[in-house]
């Protein structure tokens, strides 16, 4: 189930992007005007989505947008005057930007796609941050062969990937034994 922040300072088109919330598996929709709260917001309620619905009267800023697609996926509704300069400013750092007037499928496509594309990126830093964590414990065990058995790094890289051959578990569960072998004998 997704979360979705909708910024907008026009009430009617609130109401035509509320329903959105009936595609893409959205749970919660949450809206705000443009203020400073927005990034808390984010940060609070675990956003995967937003959209900026800006008007004629309200530039949106290109840094708090840079900002936002930091954090999540971002979709921008924009006035065919400022569309170009706009999307050509943002998209950059994967902003999408959709010209208004818009028709209600499209928004419902782009935001699918959107969604999507949040998928894939939460799937990718799960992946990244386990490779890192792997990483990490398998370099602490290094540290303790080098300083406890008077390894050299690349010795110390050669056995924990010969014992985990030779025992057919992973580098990983190689390093975790050293570990606790080596806490439980200080």
């Amino acid at each position: 189930m997704h979360n979705l922040l909708i910024v907008s300072n026009v009430t009617p088109s609130q109401n035509f992007l509320l329903d959105i919330n009936k595609i893409s598996n959205i749970a919660n929709v949450y809206t705000t005007d443009y203020s400073q709260k927005i990034k808390s917001l984010i940060l609070e309620q675990s956003i995967d989505l937003v959209i900026v619905n800006t008007s004629l009267e309200n530039q949106i800023d290109q840094k708090l947008l840079k900002d936002l697609s930091a954090f999540t996926q971002v979709i921008v509704l924009v006035s065919e005057p400022y569309y170009d300069d706009l999307s050509f400013r943002v998209e950059k750092f994967g902003v999408i930007t959709i010209k208004k007037p818009i028709n209600k499928k499209l928004l419902e496509t782009t935001v699918k796609v959107a969604m999507l594309t949040n998928n894939r990126i939460k799937c990718l830093e799960e992946f990244w941050l386990k490779k890192l964590n792997d990483a990490k414990i398998i370099n602490h065990a290094k540290c303790i062969l080098i300083e406890l058995r008077g390894f050299g790094e690349n010795e110390a890289h050669k056995y924990i990937e010969k014992e985990a051959m030779n025992l057919r578990k992973t580098r990983k569960e190689i390093a975790q034994n050293i570990i606790a072998t080596y806490n439980q004998s200080n």
